[in-house]
C-alpha cells in the first residue's frame, strides 16, 4: 500500500512541481495497469484523464472503477432471480385461473 501511494505521489510531483506532464501521465498509466484495485485508482485515473485531455464525470469514474464490474454482476444476478421469480409466479397464476 505504501508503494502504491508513493507512485501516485511521484506522479503528482511530476505533474505539479516539475511540470513534466508526459512523465506524470506515464506514471499514472503504469500505476493504473499495475494496481487496478488500489484505493488510489480513482484519483490516479482522474488525473491521468485530465493530463490526456479527457473530461471526467462522476458517472464515468464509477463505470471505470473496479467496483463497477462487481456491481454490474450483482445487478445481473438479481435481475435473473427476479425474472425466474416472475416466470414461476405467472405460471402459478395461469394454472389457478383455469
Amino acid at each position: 500500500m505504501q508503494q502504491q501511494k508513493c507512485v501516485v505521489l511521484l506522479a503528482r510531483i511530476q505533474e505539479e512541481d516539475v511540470q513534466d506532464k508526459a512523465q506524470a501521465q506515464t506514471l499514472y498509466q503504469q500505476f493504473l495497469t499495475k494496481y487496478p484495485s488500489s484505493i488510489y485508482v480513482v484519483e490516479a485515473r482522474k488525473r491521468f484523464r485530465k493530463l490526456r485531455g479527457m473530461r471526467c464525470s462522476r458517472a464515468w469514474l464509477f463505470i471505470c472503477s473496479s467496483s463497477f464490474e462487481k456491481h454490474f454482476q450483482l445487478i445481473f444476478y438479481l435481475l435473473n432471480k427476479l425474472v425466474t421469480f416472475l416466470e414461476r409466479w405467472f405460471k402459478k397464476r395461469d394454472k389457478l385461473s383455469y
